[in-house]
């Protein structure tokens, strides 16, 4: 059995954490039905530091049996060095609470049971509302239409009982709706004569009613009932005060408040509670129909408020667990390790790019402030330049559509991958100081002298971004880049090239 260990990634040895990424393959080996032993050629690590994707050919496995992975667990970490066998455990448990629990409910503590770890694990976040039972509260159900999603309020029911029960939280819940574009007004128009008649069972109620601005005097009137959700109420009479200016939608100005908001909070813990209810909602909103036309847009928003809320504090490793295991119940989401389908949509993925970057970075910063042992979330850079290097050639495509209509669309969006994929890289090579100081099992792949086959990439990108900056950047000279970067765009077409040793403790050791 394994010895007591810590399975968060922030408690990975620097110089085994390429081993976390194998641990994140294996688990999707299980997922597909196979061991170790019948996709050990692939949990090999090539130049570029990735691991090759898994094609969809292959459903998941109907019956994840418990004493089957664990023998193979046993087996495969019976090889490797204590600290090894942390990370590649320490990968296996993300993968396995984002993505086999979706499939086998509990699967992965099942797991941990038998192998006889004791620690405290790295679960997700527990979301902070129950939001169905706030909605019955308010006698009201989502209901996904073609022009988006609306509150359709049940007949005979009022609001009464949910701010009479959970003021606080429904306030929190009506609130991340009208941030994340859920049309309330039919709620709103049935409660306001009832509201208005009587004395409101909460005060705060009026101020989420699009009736137009409030006054400093009315705003500081709704502060008084606002203990514990000053952070929410601000941001509520904000956007009561505020009207798009012309040209720019609803959604993208709300967004630009959300996001001015997070900008040295005054009440950083207030805020990052908020983050987590708007990250929650539009969520649980993607997931009503999670294969429907709406699904995708409102997970977007989910991605986007959590790229906004990353602190580098240890929450982060769980908030990210949750929003992945959310998208991981959409159809349209790719499974880890996957080559990329026609969905999601590509602006979805530059979202996610973002994201990942965010993560990374702010574990980084904090890291970096703390000072060693840096406890990083590597994990999500890496994944976010997986997914970059697979954006890119479909943004491409795009721009050679016979639709004029794709076309047109398609070539900011790949002048916008291409800087995410910079941005990316450049992140990771600021990484690279840290990487090797601490003797990281990373640091090989950024060598000071340009050498590694990621800083050739990195240069690439590079130059492929001050040309696309450029007004007279057009087809021809994405072409003559995308030709240039075939060397690490081409992933999945060719995993056979670039294929290294199976990663150990000495191999990592050697090549610092």
């Amino acid at each position: 059995m394994i010895r007591r260990v810590e399975l968060s990634e922030y408690d990975v040895a620097p110089q085994s954490a390429p081993l976390f990424s194998v641990g994140e393959r294996w688990a999707r080996l299980h997922s597909d039905g196979l061991s170790r032993l019948d996709g050990a050629e692939q949990l090999v690590l090539d130049e570029l530091g990735e691991l090759p994707a898994t094609g969809d050919a292959t459903l998941p496995s109907p019956e994840l049996n418990t004493d089957w992975a664990v023998a193979d667990i046993l087996s495969g970490l019976r090889d490797h060095n204590p600290a090894d066998q942390q990370a590649i455990l320490a990968g296996y448990t993300r993968v396995g609470y984002e993505f086999l629990d979706t499939i086998r409910p509990g699967f992965t503590d099942d797991v941990l049971d038998r192998l006889g770890v004791s620690s405290s694990r790295p679960t997700p976040l527990e979301w902070p509302l129950d939001i169905p039972a706030l909605l019955t509260g308010l006698g009201v159900e989502l209901q996904v239409r073609d022009e988006g999603v609306r509150l359709a309020v049940n007949r005979g029911a009022h609001s009464r009982r949910a701010w009479r029960n959970a003021p606080g939280d429904t306030f929190l819940l009506l609130l991340a709706l009208l941030v994340v574009d859920v049309d309330c007004m039919p709620l709103f128009r049935r409660d306001m004569a009832w509201f208005r008649r009587l004395a409101p069972a909460s005060p705060l109620y009026p101020l989420l009613w699009p009736e137009g601005p409030i006054s400093e005097q009315q705003a500081r009137a709704f502060g008084v009932h606002a203990e514990g959700l000053q952070q929410a109420v601000a941001l509520a009479c904000i956007l009561r005060g505020n009207s798009p200016p012309p040209g720019a939608t609803a959604a993208a100005h709300r967004l630009q408040i959300v996001e001015s908001i997070f900008v040295r909070p005054p009440l950083p813990e207030q805020a990052m509670a908020l983050s987590d209810v708007l990250v929650q909602v539009a969520l649980h909103v993607a997931l009503v129909q999670p294969s429907g036309p709406w699904s995708e847009s409102f997970a977007q928003r989910a991605i986007v408020f959590q790229g906004i809320a990353c602190t580098g504090e240890s929450g982060d490793e769980a908030r990210l667990m949750a929003l992945t295991k959310g998208l991981y119940q959409c159809p349209w989401f790719p499974r880890p390790f996957s080559s990329l389908r026609e969905r999601p949509l590509l602006n979805t993925w530059n979202s996610l790019l973002i994201m990942y970057r965010n993560f990374g970075t702010a574990s980084l910063a904090r890291a970096e402030r703390l000072g060693a042992p840096p406890r990083v979330l590597r994990s999500a850079m890496l994944r976010g330049l997986f997914a970059a290097r697979r954006v890119l050639p479909k943004c491409y495509a795009a721009t050679m559509s016979q639709d004029p209509g794709v076309a047109v669309l398609a070539l900011p969006l790949l002048r916008l991958t291409v800087k995410n994929y910079a941005n990316l890289l450049l992140s990771l090579s600021d990484a690279a100081g840290v990487e090797q100081r601490v003797s990281s099992g990373w640091g090989a792949l950024f060598h000071p002298v340009g050498s590694s086959a990621v800083m050739h990439e990195l240069a690439w990108i590079c130059r492929f971004f001050d040309a696309a900056a450029t007004d007279g950047f057009g087809l021809d000279q994405a072409r003559s880049f995308m030709q240039q970067g075939r060397p690490f765009l081409q992933r999945d077409a060719d995993t056979s090239s670039g294929k290294v040793k199976h990663i150990s403790s000495k191999d990592v050791s050697s090549n610092n």
